[in-house]
């Protein structure tokens, strides 16, 4: 009898490789592990190895298997940022790994800068693995204070932000809400929140 197994094989931990043990006629076939098929699965790594044996004939052959592990990539499922917040996320390949963004960029590094999703794709040998976060930017809340204002000292003025469902509206007076009334000469403010962005709008 002749064996018919290559040198070597090479095969991805969740995809196991499968070999033959001969091309001829046999009685009788025997792996290492005790199987006796002429189709062998291959599970672990080193060297496999066949007796085949034809009447009174015998042959021994072998194989070096090479198994690569799946590369361990975790991004976050999404990420928040407000308007001009800068971030990144970042992917440190290890021995034997090559990484390409969905953005063209091989860096490790992937700069943020626009919602949608963003994916990474990694390569090592026979393994390949895929991740993507879904980037979602909230934009600034919209300031809308008049310039600064004169009044006379008998009036009163309405300083008013725009009505924003979902927005907070906190005054440097300690009152809360979309509009203050003021009175008195001096510097007013207001922080206007929309859960993630602050902007701050002021008025003299």
């Amino acid at each position: 009898p002749a064996g018919s197994l290559p040198d070597s094989i090479r095969f991805c931990e969740n995809n196991p490789g499968t070999v033959q043990a001969t091309n001829s006629v046999f009685t009788h076939i025997n792996w290492d592990n005790g199987e006796n098929t002429n189709q062998h699965n291959i599970h672990q790594p080193g060297y496999s190895t066949v007796t085949i044996v034809n009447g009174l004939c015998l042959v021994n052959d072998s194989i070096w298997v090479t198994i690569d592990s799946l590369p361990e990539v975790n991004l976050p499922d999404s990420i928040v940022l407000c308007e001009g917040q800068d971030s990144s996320l970042t992917y440190l390949p290890k021995v034997g790994e090559n990484m390409l963004w969905s953005t063209g960029s091989n860096a490790p590094t992937q700069a943020i800068g626009q919602n949608g999703p963003l994916s990474i794709h990694i390569n090592r040998g026979t393994c390949s693995a895929d991740d993507t976060t879904l980037i979602s930017i909230v934009k600034q809340p919209t300031r809308n204070l008049t310039p600064d204002q004169r009044i006379c000292e008998t009036d009163s003025i309405r300083l008013a932000e725009v009505d924003v469902p979902g927005y907070t509206y906190s005054w440097n007076t300690g009152e809360q809400g979309p509009f203050i009334w003021a009175n008195a000469t001096g510097y007013y403010a207001v922080s206007i929140a929309n859960g993630k962005c602050v902007t701050l709008d002021s008025i003299f």
